[in-house]
């Protein structure tokens, strides 16, 4: 995909999984997880999941997943949403939208990443 692709797109972001040797501890809440947030010891816990707009113009190794957050475990909360750094892209294909669906890793997480089609549905990986 080109950078373009990426820019100004609404997206869904879930955590499934943990990364072979984090280098923090995923929290085991969502609770644990907003209370413990900002003192950078703590990942998102498994199932922790974002929607909104990606707002770089590049996914890639070295940078980081950064989204203007609409929505957060389903319920409208605005904010800003921002991995570790990314170690690699995975690029699978997505039926619903005949977008790409990507496989994330980060330092800390595992994240599959869908984008929200025009009708506000969200992809599935096939």
């Amino acid at each position: 995909m080109e950078n373009e692709a990426y820019s100004f797109k609404e997206v869904y972001i879930e955590k499934f999984d943990a990364t072979d040797q984090p280098r923090c501890l995923s929290a085991k809440s969502v609770q644990e997880y907003r209370d413990r947030m900002m003192t950078d010891d703590v990942s998102p816990n498994v199932g922790y999941n974002v929607r909104g707009m990606v707002i770089m113009h590049e996914l890639e190794v070295g940078g980081f997943i950064n989204v203007n957050r609409t929505h957060r475990n389903g319920e409208e909360v605005r904010g800003f949403f921002r991995s570790s750094r990314i170690e690699d892209i995975e690029y699978l294909s997505e039926a619903s939208s005949g977008e790409e669906a990507m496989i994330i890793h980060t330092g800390n997480s595992i994240y599959s990443l869908l984008f929200v089609d025009k009708d506000d549905k969200i992809g599935t990986i096939i």
